[in-house]
């Protein structure tokens, strides 16, 4: 089982590592304005569906979406912070936290997307949530999955 657990965070950290090299040609490459061409999903990776979501707006025209997904065969959860477009440098977050256990969070500044970010929780729930900018926003009660 353990096993099972590291090699799914290798092929995550694959896919996180592919996703950002390819970030940074996207972004050098795209007019301003137009939105990433990757999906959260892409992120956190194909066993990941996303379930929840919630939309920032930040300062100025900045926007971004925190996307929470989870992978129903290892019963881990993702979260990742995308802007909805390309504007200039940006300090975004992605935050994830089993309950009853350490939060976990990563910033990014200048980039199209904070995270992945992922957890394994004991007990079903983690609490999640973003900040693009100074907007910061986490979700008010913890979100269970069902077994």
């Amino acid at each position: 089982m353990r096993h099972n657990r590291f090699r799914l965070l290798a092929v995550a950290a694959t896919t996180a590592a592919v996703a950002l090299v390819l970030s940074y040609v996207r972004h050098a490459t795209a007019p301003a304005g137009t939105p990433p061409e990757y999906s959260a999903q892409d992120l956190c990776g194909v066993a990941y569906t996303i379930i929840d979501e919630h939309q920032l707006t930040g300062d100025g025209n900045d926007g971004a979406t925190i996307h929470l997904g989870y992978d129903r065969t290892s019963k881990s959860y993702c979260t990742v912070t995308m802007r909805d477009r390309q504007t200039p440098p940006t300090s975004l977050t992605t935050h994830l936290q089993a309950t009853g256990y350490p939060a976990d969070e990563k910033t990014a500044t200048a980039a199209d997307y904070a995270g992945p970010v992922f957890t394994y929780p004991r007990g079903n729930c983690v609490t999640w949530g973003g900040t693009i900018n100074h907007t910061t926003w986490r979700t008010p009660t913890p979100h269970c999955q069902s077994p």
